[in-house]
């Protein structure tokens, strides 16, 4: 089943990458745990229950239960099946969430922060000038 055939949430392009910031922000910041994330994700953006889900990404039903809530160790290959659906891949990141935002204000200049940052805070401060 392709990607473009799923069952969506009724949310526009827009909203639904508004919602993946949002949460990934969440995420980041230690608000929300990474199996959080996926369940909010795989239930906001595309509407899927588990079962359609694991089968579009390749992995067990019971792994995507697993993770969503946060049991037990992943391999990094059944990670990057699921949360590459929306994008995402596994990497590396401080343990400390304090920690991850200091690095994101430690870029003194716009043009030092990696593309993905620097377009991410754009369209904030769009979203904050719009309304």
């Amino acid at each position: 089943m392709a990607i473009a055939n799923m069952k969506r949430a009724a949310l526009s392009a827009t909203e639904r990458e508004d919602f993946l910031r949002q949460q990934l922000l969440q995420t980041l910041t230690g608000r929300i745990s990474e199996g959080e994330l996926l369940r909010r994700l795989r239930k906001g953006i595309l509407g899927l229950n588990q079962s359609e889900f694991a089968k579009i990404a390749g992995i067990a039903r019971r792994s995507l239960s697993d993770l969503e809530n946060d049991r037990g160790p992943a391999t990094s290959a059944t990670l990057n099946a699921a949360f590459g659906i929306f994008g995402i891949r596994l990497g590396l990141l401080p343990m400390n969430a304090e920690l991850t935002k200091l690095l994101f204000s430690d870029f003194q200049a716009e043009e030092e922060l990696p593309y993905q940052i620097r377009r991410f805070k754009e369209a904030k401060q769009g979203a904050v000038r719009a309304s």
